[in-house]
């Protein structure tokens, strides 16, 4: 069984499209939970803060599909190993094999799942050597070279 958790409006707000949540725009006791049985589909703009609690069984797996849509000419994040990283820069080998350099700023949304909580957290660039390393498949979105998002491939714990 799947549990998703969302903020009630939080699609309203627009505010998913450049950052991403933290506790304080997203306490505990705002999000809205709903219980879903193998075949369920759930759908939802980029703009809905969500996220999905870990699954524990050792006998099943969870399978999704993330389907996105892009505009002609729009920002598509970069997806690969990362390369390297450091407190201020990390470079991505995209699909193409081409070495992709994002700029880390102190507001750069890096989002990684560490031990056994049940939500992605969030680090600051100066923590990020501490939790990711070169080699790592990883995902980010960039606006004018700088990263806005940074989460390696299981960051949601799927």
């Amino acid at each position: 069984m799947r549990r998703l958790w969302s903020e009630p409006g939080s699609h309203r707000h627009g505010v998913a499209q450049d950052r991403w949540f933290t506790q304080d725009f997203a306490p505990d006791d705002a999000w809205a939970r709903a219980d879903y049985r193998v075949g369920d589909v759930l759908m939802f703009t980029g703009t809905t803060l969500h996220s999905g609690m870990r699954n524990r069984s050792a006998a099943r797996f969870r399978f999704s599909l993330d389907i996105r849509l892009y505009l002609p000419g729009s920002r598509r994040p970069v997806t690969g190993p990362l390369v390297s990283i450091t407190t201020d820069d990390i470079v991505i080998e995209n699909e193409a094999g081409e070495h992709v350099r994002m700029r880390l700023a102190d507001d750069t949304f890096i989002l990684v799942m560490v031990g056994n909580n049940e939500i992605p957290q969030s680090f600051h660039r100066s923590e990020a050597l501490n939790v990711l390393a070169p080699g790592r498949k990883v995902m980010a979105v960039d606006k004018d070279g700088v990263a806005l998002i940074l989460r390696p491939a299981n960051s949601a714990g799927y």
